[in-house]
C-alpha cells in the first residue's frame, strides 16, 4: 500500500451518525445506488452472520444479486450473488466485463480487514485495467466504532492508497473513533445526509426517552453480594448450569466449568447470577398474560449459558410462551413440550424454515431478515408471550421489530457492566416506523423499560440525546475530538456499588453518635456511663485499642488523651468530630461478616482549651446497630472482613 506522509495525506475518513434502526442500512445503498461512476463499493459489515444476512438482502433488492460479490468462506450469505473465497476470485469476477460488479460484501473479521482488503487494494491499484477505466475504491464500515478503534492503523493504510476515493463509517455510538492530537481521528467529517443523498431524517421513531421506566436499584444492593442467594432455583442456588443447559450451549464438551459468574468475573462476562435473580424476580410483578400474545426483550450476557438459562426461566414462568434465542448457534424456538422434564426444546430455526422454502427465492431473500425470521418461527403458537434472548446477535446491526409483530411491549435488562456504547446499541427496541401503515403505527405501545439500575436508564438516553445533539449541531461539518469528548455517565465504581449497597441497610438507631460530657472531678462516673454504653452496644468492654491513651509524659501533649477519626492518633478538637456527623454510617468502622453492631470512641477537647484545662473534655462514641435481616447479612458477607 502507498507510504504517504501522514501530514500531507487527505482525509478521505467520514462518519454517517443514526440512532440504532434509524436507517443507517439504508443510507449506505442510497449510496451506493445514485453513484453512477464505475468505481467499486467495498462494504464491511458486523461479523455477524444474521447482520450480513440482513444487508446482502436489502443489497439485492437495491442493485440485483449480479452485481454483489459475497467474499465469505461459506457461500450462505447471499446464495444467489458472487461468492469468492480468495482474493483471486474477487479480482477474477471483475475483471469479466459482463458482471459489471459494484459491490463487494464482507464481514469485518479481523483477517478480512488486515490482509484481504489491502491486499484487494493493492491488486486494484496495480490494475491497468482499473487505472484505463479510472476506477477508484469507496470503503464502507458498518458499526464503525467496534472496528476502526480495533485496527486503526489498516485504517490508515486505505486512507493513504491512491485507489482509494472514500473511508465511510456508520455507526450510533461513534464517541470512541475520535483519539486527541491525531490527524486522521482528531477531526472527522460528519456527512449531511440531507444535503448529500436527498435523506430527510424521519420524525417517525421510537426512541428510548419514549419508553416508560421502572428502576429496581434497591434489588441490585440485594443481588450485589455473595455469589449465593437463598430464594434462588436450584440450579441458580448452586452457581451450576443445568446439563440442558450446558449441553445446548457447547456443540462440543470442551471445558468442566460448569459454574455461573457471581459478583467477581472477569471482562464483561458479567455477574450472571444477578443477572437471572433479576429477570426471576421482575417477572413476577410484570403483566404477562399466559395466553395472550406480547412481544419481549429479554437480553442475556455474554456466555450463551446465560441465554438457555434464561430461557429456562421464562418457560417455567410462561409453559406456553414461544422464546426466541438469538446467538452464534442461529436463530431458534424453544418451546415446552409436553412434561418433559427438560423443557428448553428447540421447536425449530432459521435453518429448518430455509429448508421448508426452498426454490422460493423471494421467501428465502425475506428470511434474511431477523425480525421476519421471529415472525414466520411463532407464527403457528402467536397467540402466546414471545421472548427475545441472546447478546451479540440481538445487540449491534439487526432489526428485531416490523410491523406485523409489533414493537417490544416489555425490557428487561440488567446490564450496567457495561460500557456506554454498548448498551445503547443494546437498545433493539427503538425503531423507525415511517414505513408502517396507518393501522400499524395506531398499534404501536409505550415499551415499559425494566432495568436493574438508574445507571442502565441514564445511560441510554444520554447517549441517545448526545447523538440528537451532535448532528443538530455539527452535521455537515468536521468535529474536533474536544467537542466528543464531554462528560458522559460514568460506570458505576467498586465504590459507588459499595455506597449504594450499604446505604439501603437499616438501622435501629437515628443517631451515629453519643457523647458524654467531662468536667474536672466527675471523670470517674462519666467514664463508667460511657463503657456502659459502649458495652450496650457491642457486648464487649471498653478496653485496649478501644480505648484512647493519655499522651506520654515529657511531651507537649501531656495529659492529653490521644485518639483517632479518620486521620492519625492526635489531640481531637470537638468542632472536627462534629463535622463527622455528616459521614456515612460505615465510615471510621471495619466492617466484620455477621456482626451487626458497632462502636468506636474518640475524645474531644475544645479548640480553646489549654494544659491548664485538660480535665475537661468529651467523650464521643460513633455507634451503629444494624436490623438483622437477609439483606444485611448479606451485604457484611461482601464488605466485611
Amino acid at each position: 500500500m502507498d507510504e504517504i506522509d501522514q501530514e500531507e495525506e487527505a482525509k478521505k475518513l467520514s462518519l454517517i451518525i443514526r440512532k440504532p434502526q434509524e436507517g443507517k442500512t439504508f443510507i449506505c445503498i442510497k449510496g451506493i445506488v445514485t453513484d453512477m461512476s464505475k468505481n467499486i463499493h467495498i462494504v464491511l459489515t458486523m461479523n455477524v452472520i444474521s447482520s450480513s444476512d440482513q444487508f446482502c438482502e436489502r443489497l439485492v433488492t437495491a442493485i440485483g444479486h449480479e452485481r454483489i460479490i459475497v467474499f465469505n468462506s461459506q457461500k450462505g450469505v447471499g446464495e444467489t450473488c458472487h461468492h469468492a473465497k480468495t482474493i483471486e476470485s474477487v479480482l477474477q469476477i471483475i475483471r469479466d466485463p459482463k458482471n459489471n460488479i459494484k459491490v463487494v460484501v464482507c464481514c469485518a473479521h479481523v483477517k478480512r480487514v488486515r490482509d484481504s482488503i489491502p491486499s484487494l487494494l493493492d491488486a486494484f491499484g496495480d490494475s491497468k485495467l482499473f487505472l484505463q477505466q479510472r476506477r477508484m475504491i469507496a470503503i464502507h464500515i458498518d458499526e464503525a466504532h467496534k472496528y476502526i478503534p480495533e485496527s486503526r492503523e489498516f485504517v490508515r493504510g486505505f486512507n493513504a492508497s491512491h485507489i482509494v476515493c472514500d473511508i465511510i463509517g456508520y455507526s450510533a455510538t461513534p464517541d470512541n473513533i475520535w483519539i486527541p492530537n491525531d490527524t486522521l481521528f482528531s477531526d472527522i467529517f460528519v456527512r449531511d445526509i440531507e444535503k448529500d443523498l436527498s435523506i430527510i431524517r424521519s420524525t417517525e421513531y421510537y426512541g428510548i426517552i419514549q419508553c416508560k421506566f421502572h428502576i429496581r436499584d434497591k434489588l441490585l444492593s440485594v443481588q450485589e453480594n455473595k455469589e449465593c442467594v437463598d430464594d434462588l432455583s436450584a440450579c441458580i442456588e448452586r452457581h451450576t448450569i443445568s446439563d440442558t443447559v450446558f449441553n445446548l450451549s457447547y456443540n462440543i464438551q470442551n471445558t468442566n466449568n460448569k459454574k455461573l459468574y457471581g459478583y467477581k468475573f472477569p471482562f464483561d462476562i458479567g455477574n450472571e447470577i444477578l443477572h437471572l435473580k433479576f429477570i426471576q424476580e421482575i417477572i413476577d410483578t410484570i403483566d404477562i398474560p399466559q395466553g395472550s400474545y406480547t412481544y419481549n426483550f429479554v437480553p442475556a450476557f455474554t456466555r450463551k449459558v446465560t441465554h438457555y438459562q434464561t430461557t429456562e426461566i421464562l418457560l417455567k414462568k410462561f409453559p406456553n410462551a414461544n422464546v426466541v434465542v438469538m446467538n452464534g448457534n442461529g436463530i431458534e424456538l424453544y418451546r415446552n413440550r409436553g412434561e418433559c422434564e427438560q423443557i428448553t426444546r428447540m421447536v425449530t430455526s432459521r435453518d429448518c424454515l430455509e429448508k421448508s422454502a426452498k426454490g422460493k427465492s423471494e421467501e428465502i431473500g425475506k428470511l434474511r431478515e431477523p425480525s421476519y425470521v421471529i415472525q414466520k418461527l411463532i407464527e403457528p403458537t402467536r397467540n402466546y408471550p414471545t421472548f427475545v434472548t441472546g447478546l451479540t446477535c440481538v445487540g449491534m446491526s439487526v432489526t428485531l421489530i416490523n410491523e406485523t409483530i409489533g414493537n417490544f411491549d416489555n425490557v428487561i435488562m440488567s446490564h450496567h457492566h457495561l460500557s456506554a456504547d454498548k448498551l445503547y446499541q443494546l437498545c433493539r427496541f427503538v425503531f423507525n416506523y415511517s414505513s408502517w401503515s396507518e393501522n400499524g403505527k395506531k398499534n404501536i405501545k409505550t415499551t415499559q423499560f425494566y432495568s436493574l439500575t438508574q445507571y442502565v436508564v441514564d445511560t441510554c438516553l444520554g447517549y441517545e440525546k448526545h447523538i440528537d445533539e451532535l448532528l443538530e449541531d455539527y452535521e455537515g461539518s468536521s468535529v474536533n475530538y474536544t467537542v466528543i469528548n464531554k462528560e458522559k455517565p460514568k460506570k458505576l465504581t467498586d465504590a459507588q456499588l459499595k455506597s449504594a449497597a450499604l446505604k439501603l441497610i437499616e438501622r435501629k438507631d437515628a443517631s451515629l453518635w453519643k457523647k458524654f460530657k467531662v468536667y474536672d472531678g466527675n471523670d470517674i462516673q462519666v467514664w463508667a456511663l460511657a463503657s456502659d454504653f459502649y458495652k450496650d452496644v457491642t457486648g464487649n468492654d471498653l478496653g485496649g485499642k478501644s480505648l484512647p491513651e493519655k499522651a506520654e509524659k515529657g511531651t507537649n501533649k501531656e495529659g492529653f488523651y490521644l485518639s483517632s477519626t479518620t486521620k492519625s492518633v492526635d489531640v481531637q478538637e470537638n468542632n472536627n468530630i462534629k463535622k463527622l456527623d455528616k459521614q456515612n454510617w460505615w465510615s471510621m468502622f471495619q466492617l466484620v461478616k455477621g456482626q451487626l453492631n458497632y462502636a468506636r470512641l474518640c475524645v474531644g477537647y475544645d479548640a480553646s482549651i489549654t494544659d491548664d484545662d485538660k480535665c475537661e473534655y468529651t467523650i464521643w462514641i460513633k455507634y451503629v446497630r444494624l436490623k438483622d435481616n437477609e439483606y444485611t447479612k448479606a451485604q457484611l458477607d461482601i464488605y466485611g472482613k
